[in-house]
């Protein structure tokens, strides 16, 4: 939904915030590193998101479409 738009900006930021300071718990931690070794379903963005937690954003629309929107893009927090 990011990707597309539907997502703004500061509830994405949001959302990035509480999902990688969870991934990164004792408990959760474990559990997504055994879902990274056995799984098949590509979980491309959460992994990405991980690995890059400051800049990575989905958001693919172009400039005008965003502005229209209302959306800056992560780059802009």
């Amino acid at each position: 939904m990011r990707g597309r738009g539907y997502i703004a900006d500061t509830t994405y930021k949001i959302w990035t915030e509480a999902a990688v300071t969870q991934l990164q718990q004792p408990m959760f931690q474990a559990v997504w590193e055994q879902v990274l070794k056995e799984s098949t379903f590509p979980y491309k963005h959460l992994h990405t998101l991980c690995s890059q937690p400051e800049s990575y954003d989905p958001l693919a629309l172009r400039f005008v479409r965003r502005w229209l929107r209302g959306l800056a893009g992560i780059g802009a927090f």
